[in-house]
């Protein structure tokens, strides 16, 4: 019984600290992600309640990489630029 109950807390301590390791992979960039959205005005806003479409679109935007590199000119098919 003791050796069974041992075995039950070698297993549980490594359970334990692999969840711990993989807490402390996280990367810089992810903690730096995460703390610019929690200070943008939108994620304010869905935080406080308000779960309007408007800000739901500033909070999608805002949270897409993809849409920094975005311009807003129409499509030129010709054009070199």
């Amino acid at each position: 019984m003791s050796n069974t109950r041992r075995l039950v807390q070698l297993v549980t301590l490594a359970a334990t600290l692999t969840g711990l390791g993989a807490c402390a992979s996280i990367p810089q960039r992810a903690w730096q992600n995460g703390e610019a959205m929690s200070t943008s005005n939108a994620y304010r806003r869905m935080m406080a309640g308000d779960r309007s479409v408007m800000t739901q679109r500033q909070l999608y935007s805002s949270s897409t990489p993809l849409r920094h590199w975005h311009s807003d000119r129409p499509y030129q098919p010709f054009s070199r630029f």
